[in-house]
C-alpha cells in the first residue's frame, strides 16, 4: 500500500474499502493483507473500530523512513481511546518518525503533535503515543547520535505526571542524554492546538526557553 495514499486522510466505510483499493491499484494480495490487519484480534467482532469510529488514517514511519504500519485516529475528539494501531504495529517500543542525522530532538506525546509540527518546518519532533516513554528508545536515540532530549507533552494533570515520572527514570537510567522540558503557554492543551491557533514559532519559543532536567 502506498503511504501517500495514507496520508492523513479518511478510510471509507469498512465495507466498501477492498473495493476502493482495488480501484486505486492495489493488488489482490496486498488488499487482503490490510484487511487482515484491520481486524487482528478483534475476529469476533463483525466490523472493527478502525474503519468505523476510527477514521483518520497516519502513516508510522520507523529509523530511516521505513514505513512501519499505520494508526488511526477517533473522529471524536473527547473520546478515551483516540488512537488504535494496526495489527502488528508496536510503537511504544521503537523509534517512529525518527529523523535521521540529528542531535536535538523533541519529544511530544500524540502523533498529530509531530506531524503538524513537522509539516509546518520542524523535522526533529517525534511522538511518544502514549504517556510513557521506555529507556531503551531513548538508549537507541543516543546510538542514532542525538544528544540532547526535550519533553513537551500535553499541558494536562497526565502529561505534568508523566514529565515527572520520565525525567525520573531517565536521568537514572540515560545519564549521557542532555535531558530538558519545554512548557506550553497556560490555557493551551497540547502542541497542535498552539501551532494551529498562534503558529509553529510560538512552539518553537516554548522549545528555546526549555528548562535544563538533568
Amino acid at each position: 500500500l502506498s503511504p501517500f495514499f495514507f496520508i492523513l486522510c479518511f478510510l471509507p466505510p469498512i465495507f466498501f474499502l477492498p473495493n476502493h483499493l482495488h480501484q486505486d491499484g492495489h493488488s489482490h494480495a496486498c488488499i487482503k493483507f490490510f484487511m487482515r490487519k484491520l481486524y487482528a484480534g478483534k475476529k469476533d467482532k463483525p466490523e472493527p473500530p478502525i474503519g468505523s469510529t476510527h477514521k483518520i488514517v497516519l502513516p508510522c514511519f520507523g529509523t530511516g523512513h521505513r514505513l512501519e504500519g499505520f494508526t488511526f485516529r477517533c473522529m471524536e475528539a473527547e473520546q478515551s481511546n483516540k488512537y488504535l494501531n494496526m495489527g502488528g504495529l508496536k510503537k511504544s517500543t521503537a523509534l517512529m518518525d525518527f529523523p535521521r542525522r540529528s542531535k536535538d530532538v523533541t519529544v511530544v506525546e500524540g502523533i498529530l503533535d509531530a506531524k503538524i509540527a513537522k509539516a509546518r518546518g520542524l523535522q526533529a519532533v517525534v511522538p511518544m503515543n502514549g504517556t510513557h516513554l521506555h529507556a531503551d528508545v531513548v538508549k537507541a536515540m543516543t546510538e542514532q547520535g542525538v544528544e540532547r532530549l526535550t519533553l513537551c507533552l500535553d499541558n494536562d494533570e497526565a502529561g505534568i505526571k508523566a514529565t515527572y515520572k520520565i525525567v525520573r527514570k531517565l536521568v537514572a537510567q540515560c545519564p549521557e542524554m542532555r535531558l530538558f522540558v519545554a512548557q506550553l503557554p497556560d490555557g493551551v492543551k497540547d502542541p497542535d492546538e498552539l501551532i494551529r491557533n498562534q503558529g509553529i514559532e510560538a512552539f518553537q519559543a516554548s522549545l528555546d526557553t526549555a528548562i535544563n532536567a538533568g
